[in-house]
């Protein structure tokens, strides 16, 4: 996310945690929740030929289940995603032929769950479009894995992860997000707590809430200059992080701005979505630039990171700077630069849309709590 001011989000309450032993993201029936739970199971390994998988990947999901997130995990300069994936009781949310059509094989803007590849890693929220359907039943889904950087077909060793939701909150339960903050001993903390705190109360909105909340003494990569090169490097630190998504504080990312008045990417999500779980992953995590802002306007890093936690948990910009709309919701105007995902972000977080909300609470990152 590139924008002329820094954008953050936190919570109130921000306590300085020691790293603990990393584990996936936890399940809902460990918060005690009746009728919610999250499942995460490891679908195996799949060796992709440079023509796609000899093999369709299958699995069965149970009745009540609402919603998933499938990853397609491999090498950093791999880029692997669903030349084809169907199955549940709707149209397939990845058509198969897909990638014959698109104008960018590694993108699908049109398909139903709109699809977006990313070196190293690559998730899918099913659904992730404005509706109440369930995915109960059989599914597959056939791989196809290019070079990150050129395009070209490549063979990898594919990694499949699903995360499944099963039941359903009501819509006014509050749900938990763990969140880790990395930062550097030096960062300044006081604007980072700022910054979660702005977050904070934007997913308030949303019945959301940081919790647990660590913020961590991290020392790593400090500039990203190239994302599909860098990002992996900064997230592979958190295998050493406490459970929960990680957000890794840096210095900057992009080339460095000419002035603090000039836009500078101030925000990167590891995709849209972010893989569930899978410490020190290639994709799991987003990182968060300290860039100095001009301090006679406000402060963007809280917008940021509400904006880029918004594309970890699955929501798509709803435009782009040429106006082509990239996500699949009825109630988000193209051109309406007051919502949360518009691809400009200032410095005050916009709002939430009611399907943008709908997409947000079926991330399997997120669990029953209880109420603030």
């Amino acid at each position: 996310m590139r924008a002329a001011r820094a954008l953050c989000s936190g919570l109130a309450a921000l306590a300085l945690a020691a790293c603990g032993e990393a584990a996936d993201a936890p399940s809902a029936a460990d918060a005690g929740a009746p009728g919610v739970e999250v499942e995460h199971r490891a679908l195996g390994t799949v060796a992709v030929g440079a023509e796609g998988a000899r093999e369709a990947v299958t699995f069965d999901l149970p009745s009540d289940a609402r919603a998933f997130a499938l990853t397609l995990q491999t090498t950093p300069t791999a880029l692997c995603l669903p030349a084809a994936l169907e199955g549940g009781p709707g149209a397939p949310p990845v058509p198969a032929g897909w990638r014959a059509r698109a104008d960018d094989a590694r993108r699908c803007a049109d398909c139903p769950n709109p699809l977006v590849g990313r070196p190293g890693a690559t998730t899918v929220l099913v659904p992730n479009g404005a509706t109440s359907a369930g995915v109960g039943g059989g599914w597959w889904v056939d791989i196809a894995c290019v070079d990150g950087e050129t395009g070209a077909p490549t063979a990898a060793e594919v990694s499949v992860h699903l995360s499944v939701l099963r039941g359903e909150a009501p819509a006014d339960a509050w749900l938990a997000l763990p969140l880790v903050v990395a930062a550097p001993p030096s960062a300044d903390h006081d604007r980072l707590q700022r910054a979660v705190d702005v977050a904070a109360e934007t997913y308030a909105a949303a019945h959301i809430r940081f919790e647990p909340l660590h913020i961590v003494a991290h020392e790593g990569v400090r500039v990203v200059d190239d994302l599909d090169r860098d990002l992996p490097t900064v997230f592979a630190d958190g295998a050493a992080l406490p459970p929960g998504l990680p957000v890794f504080v840096v210095d900057r990312i992009g080339p460095p701005p000419a002035g603090p008045a000039d836009a500078a990417s101030l925000g990167a999500a590891g995709g849209i979505p972010g893989p569930v779980g899978l410490p020190g992953g290639p994709r799991s995590g987003i990182a968060l630039a300290l860039t100095p802002y001009d301090p006679s306007k406000p402060d963007p890093l809280g917008a940021v990171l509400a904006h880029e936690l918004g594309h970890h948990l699955g929501l798509f910009h709803t435009s782009e700077p040429a106006g082509s709309p990239t996500d699949p919701l009825p109630d988000t105007a193209d051109a309406d630069g007051r919502n949360l995902m518009h691809w400009y972000v200032d410095a005050t977080p916009g709002a939430l849309s009611p399907h943008q909300i709908e997409v947000l609470r079926r991330s399997p990152w997120l669990t029953p709590t209880d109420p603030p």
